[in-house]
């Protein structure tokens, strides 16, 4: 999975500060090794140059547009997951926390695959899943947005040290809904999506649709959820506020030529946000 929306960028507002939250750090790794830089979607002939996948004379931001292949899943193996998960405001680990792992279909999480997924002191999740496995956490906490993140598919053991998924308290999302000038329905669902390009970062000129189409969608323009603006900014963070229940596609696009990104079916339940990555994938 790509880098996770960093809700902490949505929170700045709120908090008065002067400056703006990148999604990854200015010297996050893209590979270890040439196979790092493929998986991500670069032709088969990139190479991994200090950690840097670079395939000449190909765009490391949107060569890889048009060349995206599913993941292929190993039978019979299985694969460890971990996922770094902190409070938003404060940084740390939220002693509340608890977690379910969820099977895509699960809608409601009925049968859990794993009913409390182990949680470090760090705030670390940890869980073993099979090759190609695709569902989502269910994360519960006091006082935050119950929040759905989806994985997969899974084909490798994940990077433990990659980007860290901040939660919301239920009251900061309330607040940035209101800066755009709504109020948030507790009947409803919300997204949270990073538009990300081929290096796994967050881009402007991205636009995106959401099939079926409900709720507020918006960019995060400057520090602010802007329901008007036809594209993201150099963040790249975006989201729906109010969505139907239900499964909802999401479709990124170039804003200027329309060329397709990629696109992401994800699951939206009433009184939860979804934190999505919609980057580069293969065609419609």
């Amino acid at each position: 999975m790509r880098v996770l929306l960093s809700l902490a960028v949505l929170l700045l507002p709120l908090l008065g500060a002067t400056s703006c939250s990148v999604i990854l750090p200015a010297d996050a790794v893209q590979c270890e090794a040439a196979e790092d830089c493929i998986a991500r979607g670069f032709p088969t002939d990139t190479r991994c140059n200090q950690q840097v996948c670079e395939a000449p004379p190909y765009d490391p931001i949107w060569g890889c547009l048009g060349m995206v292949e599913e993941p292929v899943a190993v039978p019979g193996e299985t694969h460890m997951y971990s996922q770094l998960v902190v409070d938003a405001l404060t940084g740390m680990p939220i002693p509340s926390l608890t977690s379910r792992l969820c099977s895509s279909v699960d809608v409601n999480c009925d049968a859990p695959l794993v009913e409390d997924v182990p949680i470090t002191a760090d705030g670390r999740m940890e869980v073993t899943v099979i090759s190609g496995f695709r569902g989502y956490f269910e994360m519960t906490a006091d006082g935050f947005m119950q929040t759905l993140m989806p994985i997969g598919p899974i084909v490798k053991d994940s990077d433990p040290g990659a980007e860290k998924v901040q939660l919301a308290r239920t009251v900061v999302v309330e607040s940035v809904a209101r800066t755009a000038g709504f109020e948030v329905d507790p009947t409803k669902g919300h997204i949270l999506a990073l538009l990300a390009s081929c290096d796994g970062f967050g881009r402007a000129g991205v636009s995106f649709s959401h099939d079926p189409a409900s709720g507020d969608q918006f960019y995060l323009i400057g520090l602010s959820p802007d329901v008007t603006a036809p594209a993201s900014d150099e963040s790249g963070n975006s989201g729906v506020f109010n969505m139907d229940p239900g499964f909802v596609t999401l479709t990124a696009t170039l804003h200027e030529t329309g060329e397709f990104i990629g696109l992401q079916r994800v699951l939206v339940r009433a009184g939860s946000m979804t934190y999505m990555d919609l980057g580069p994938s293969s065609g419609p």
